[in-house]
């Protein structure tokens, strides 16, 4: 006997529960199978860990080590500017060392205006990582100082070698 339509509509025409959950697994395992694929055939990803070379901070002015430095210091040779912001912590500096921060770096040089030429040997420090130095260095480089080098570990590896330190003077415009 043939099949009439509406024969038809009185039947379950859904697929079975289990028919369903295979039909689901399946879907699941070609989702896997083609987000693998992909990440596998993907060419050069970003390194789950940062390698120190991709990200090197290009630097305005040469480095000096603690040694160099201590010895241009000695000398007397070299002039020594403190690059860290003003605040809780910050005590205690190279002795003789100038104020100039990139914040108030404008300010700063006002206040050093007739103590500071383009002629002088400047050594910038600061906390340790470079960066605040580094502005610091662009700006008076960009301004007509070109003998300006960045002290290497900052003002902490100058105090771990035994530099002298006194208290922190801060620049003042007159």
């Amino acid at each position: 006997m043939a099949r009439t339509w509406s024969q038809a509509e009185g039947s379950s025409a859904r697929p079975s529960l289990s028919a369903a959950v295979r039909q689901a697994l399946l879907l699941l395992a070609l989702s896997a199978a083609l987000a693998t694929g992909r990440w596998a055939f993907v060419g050069e990803r970003l390194p789950l860990m940062a390698d120190a070379a991709d990200y090197e901070l290009e630097l305005a002015a040469p480095l000096i080590d603690v040694a160099q430095a201590r010895r241009y210091y000695d000398e007397g040779v070299h002039l020594f500017i403190d690059t860290r912001a003003s605040g809780p912590g910050i005590a205690d500096s190279v002795p003789g060392a100038f104020v100039i921060r990139p914040g108030s770096f404008d300010d700063d040089m006002l206040a050093l205006l007739d103590i500071i030429v383009p002629e002088d040997r400047l050594i910038l420090f600061g906390d340790g990582s470079l960066a605040l130095a580094n502005n610091v260095a662009s700006r008076l480089l960009q301004r007509g100082y070109p003998n300006v080098e960045l002290l290497k570990g900052g003002l902490g590896a100058w105090r771990a070698a035994g530099g002298p330190l006194s208290p922190r003077r801060e620049a003042e415009a007159s």
